[in-house]
Order: C-alpha cells, then structure tokens, then sequence
C-alpha cells in the first residue's frame, strides 16, 4: 500500500529558499483576508445561522456577495511558486541517469505525469510526427502502453524524444514583441565597451 521514498536530509534541504520564499511573499492583510473568507464561508454553510437568513435573505446576499469579492481578491494576491523544478534540486533517487553497456542510451527517471496531460502532449506530438496520416489506434496503444506502467516514477530515453518539443530553445516565439523583431528581422546585439 504505501512505498518507501529514499529521501535523504540534503534533498528537503535543497528547497530551503523556495519555501522561504513562499513565507516571505505572503503579507499579514493577506492572511486577514483569507480568515475573513473562511468565517464567512462557515457562517453561510452553518445549520444554526439558517433559520436567520431564511429570516433576512438580503444578509446572506450580502455574504455571498462579499465572499466573491474576496475570492477575486485571494486569487490576484495569491503566492506563485515557480512550477518549473531545476534538475539540481531532484532528490537523488529520482537523479539517476542510466546508461546501457555502450553507453549510447540515456534514461533519466522522472515523475509520472497527469494521464490527462500525458494524452494531450501524446496525442500533440504524434500527429506532428505523422502529418495526415495521424492513426487514432495507434495513438490509443501507445498511450497504454506508457499508462500502464506501476508506480510513482517514469523512465525517459533522451535518445529517441524528438529536441523541437522537448528542448526548451527549440519552442517557436509566443510573444508579440519577440514576433514583431522577428518579422521585421531586428537583431540587437549588445556590445560592451571597455574604458581604459
């Protein structure tokens, strides 16, 4: 039922900063806030403060009312972690780089994805591949094939993902600036000079 982690004291430790960080953004009006949406939330869900609000329906109007703004205003203030975790701060065990006799296979270990965004990226990147001869069978036999798998943790051969999708550099230009130097073929580059 339960698995053994190999977690190591040097591995938590790693995310000291994130967490403080996380600690540091988070203001005391923001904590007011979020108390004042909790007891709100319990007044209107409560069975002893029904009878009032049958009583006066333009109280708990008022509730609902201001339980939407705060939400509104919890969700703008709300304390962004970054969600993209650098490959020093992977705990050891999930670190490990496997290499075949030759030494030609690299398999790194990764933690297993969301089924649904493992279909979406699958499902994406297969009919890049194929173009209009995209095969819906297919598509549903690999993706259990890579479902099927137990446990927490997948294996990942470096050698056969495709670097247009998986490296970072290779991804096309979302951004309208970048666009627009891009169309109209702007270059900066920044030259530093020295004074002796």
């Amino acid at each position: 039922m339960f698995e053994p982690v190999p977690i190591k004291l040097e591995d938590i430790t790693a995310y000291n900063y994130r967490v403080e960080s996380c600690v540091n953004q988070v203001t005391k009006n923001q904590i007011k806030m979020y108390r004042l949406f909790e007891l709100k939330k319990m007044m209107v869900k409560s069975k002893k403060m029904q009878e009032y609000f049958e009583e006066h329906p333009t109280e708990k109007q008022i509730i609902q009312k201001d339980l939407i703004r705060l939400n509104k205003l919890l969700s703008k203030s709300m304390v962004k972690m970054a969600k993209i975790i650098p490959d020093y701060l992977y705990p050891s065990f999930l670190k490990k780089e496997k290499k075949d006799l030759k030494g030609r296979i690299k398999i790194l270990v990764h933690p297993r994805p969301d089924p649904e965004e493992l279909r979406k990226s699958l499902r994406k990147r297969m009919m890049k591949e194929s173009g209009d001869d995209f095969d819906e069978e297919e598509f549903e036999k690999k993706f259990k094939k890579i479902n099927s798998g137990k446990g927490r943790y997948i294996r990942v051969n470096v050698n056969k993902e495709d670097p247009t999708v998986t490296d970072a550099l290779a991804l096309k230009p979302t951004g309208a600036n970048k666009l627009w130097k891009k169309q109209h073929n702007i270059r900066k580059k920044f030259t530093f000079q020295y004074k002796k």
